[in-house]
This record gives C-alpha cells, sequence and structure tokens, in this order.
C-alpha cells in the first residue's frame, strides 16, 4: 500500500472508497472535458505560450472525448489560455524565488504516512513590513460569484472544495519548509478572470486539521484490512471513469429515475464530502 496522500486523493476517498482504489491502483485512465481544459491552460500558462509540443498533446486528450464534446472543449481551452495569459501579463512578475508548481512533501511520522502538496506557485513576499507565505493556486473554471445590488458591486468567492484544497496546502507546504510565520492563500479563476479576496492560515489549528486527516487515513487502512472498499454513489458519479461498470452508480441512477412513490422526508439526500480542514462554505 503506498502511504502518500495528496488533497485530490482524500477528497476523492471522501466521495467515493471505490474510486479511491481505483486511482491507486492507475485504474483512473479516462479523463473529463473539465480536467482535459485545466491540464490544458495550466501547461500553457507555464510555457507563456502554445508550443507545438502542447498543440499535439492537446488534441491527443480532446481526441479521447466523446466526439460531442471536443469542439466545445477546445474553444474552452482558447478562451481560458486567452485569460490566463492575459492575467499573467498584467502581473508582470516573474519572480526568480517564486517556486512553480513545485511538488511538496512532508512525512507525517506519527502515522507513517506522506502528505503531498502541488500548489501552482509558492513564494515568500512582504506584506505590511513582514515576510509572509503567499500559496496561490491558479482555477481554469470560474469562482462563485455575488452581486451586490446595494453598492452595485460584483464580488467573487472561492468555491468550497478549492478552499480546503489551499487549506491542505497551506498546511502542508508550511510543514515542509518548517515555516511558522504567516501564510496567505489566494486562488485565481481564469475562466472569469477572478481573484478570489485572500484568505489567512492560522497554525493554531494544524493539530486538530492533522487530526481530522488522521482520522480519514485510518478509515483508508481498515477498508485495506478488510480488503474491501465501499461505494458512495451520488451527483459526482457522472464524472467517473468507473460510472458505466458501477453496481452502485447503477442502482443510484435507478432510484433518482423512480417516480416518486415515497413521501419525501423518506428519501436519503447524499451529500457531498464534508469540508475539510477548517474552511468554511
Amino acid at each position: 500500500m503506498r502511504k502518500s496522500l495528496s488533497f485530490s486523493d482524500l477528497w476523492i476517498f471522501l466521495e467515493c472508497p471505490q474510486e479511491f482504489l481505483a486511482r491507486l491502483r492507475r485504474k483512473k485512465t479516462k479523463k473529463i472535458k473539465q480536467q482535459v481544459v485545466g491540464d490544458a491552460t495550466h501547461a500553457i500558462a507555464e510555457k507563456g505560450e502554445v508550443t507545438e509540443e502542447i498543440k499535439l498533446k492537446i488534441e491527443k486528450e480532446v481526441a479521447l472525448l466523446p466526439e460531442e464534446e471536443r469542439e466545445e472543449t477546445r474553444k474552452r481551452i482558447e478562451q481560458v489560455t486567452a485569460n490566463a495569459l492575459e492575467m499573467a501579463e498584467e502581473d508582470g512578475d516573474d519572480d526568480e524565488d517564486t517556486n512553480r508548481e513545485s511538488v511538496y512533501r512532508w512525512l507525517y511520522e506519527a502515522i507513517g504516512w506522506t502528505l503531498c502538496a502541488k500548489p501552482d506557485k509558492v513564494e515568500i513576499v512582504t506584506v505590511d513590513g513582514r515576510q509572509v507565505l503567499d500559496i496561490m493556486d491558479f482555477k481554469s473554471g470560474s469562482s462563485n460569484e455575488f452581486h451586490d445590488e446595494r453598492s452595485g458591486k460584483t464580488s467573487y468567492r472561492a468555491k468550497r472544495k478549492h478552499k480546503d484544497q489551499l487549506f491542505f496546502f497551506a498546511m502542508v507546504v508550511s510543514k515542509a519548509m518548517g515555516w511558522t510565520g504567516p501564510v496567505r492563500m489566494r486562488i485565481r479563476y481564469w475562466g472569469n478572470k477572478a481573484d478570489c479576496e485572500p484568505m489567512w492560515y492560522s497554525h493554531r489549528r494544524t493539530d486538530e486539521q492533522l487530526r481530522e486527516v488522521t482520522a480519514h487515513i485510518r478509515k483508508i487502512e481498515a477498508y485495506f484490512e478488510a480488503q474491501s472498499f465501499p461505494t458512495r454513489p451520488g451527483f459526482w458519479c457522472k464524472d467517473c471513469p468507473l460510472a458505466e461498470s458501477c453496481e452502485g452508480n447503477r442502482d443510484y441512477q435507478d432510484r433518482i429515475r423512480r417516480p416518486a412513490t415515497v413521501p419525501l422526508q423518506q428519501l436519503q439526500v447524499v451529500q457531498p464530502p464534508q469540508a475539510l480542514l477548517g474552511a468554511t462554505a
């Protein structure tokens, strides 16, 4: 059993343990269009241009999508890429001390697992005269938007999963670097060119957050010991490459298609994973 855990691993485990097992066994090879757009845009933004190598890789991945999704995906890549390059140009910063897409690993000795994080951008900056560890992640999608009718202003807020991810990144990067000072977390959405308000990580909650991660890891270990990973079907099954062969998903689809003959109060509602690491909705 591979004793390392990233945020993506953890999130998939909380959605469906069976999909998590498939991910570990490298059975999850099919990509959905959102992943193709995200991978392509990140590659282009990192290079600062669309190289021939990237073009070939994009076309190869787009060709694996259903035919009816290919043209839409190409257009989305073009649109999001233009936004990403425009925002990067507006920043105008090319700091040599900035770590881009580096993998940070921290061995959690108490349980023998390595926690991994790969933020898009990590650097130490000066804010109000003090050094701050700045962690930024880029998303190819769009942020939540809230329009204030009284002020006429629109604010941009991070999606819950992305906030959870940043809290995980902040914890792991801080531990890996031995950083105990202030940590600022930021998310940039290329989809609608939104920079969300910065969030701040509190080291005082690290122990509590590690206890939460430990509880999830102990459950993973218990499933391995029992050699049984349950399915947890829900609306996220639509993006799972195992959906067509998963009996749990078939049963779930049958239930939601079935005529509503059961009183609403008796219907079981499948909830998404609970918020992780202290990030609020």
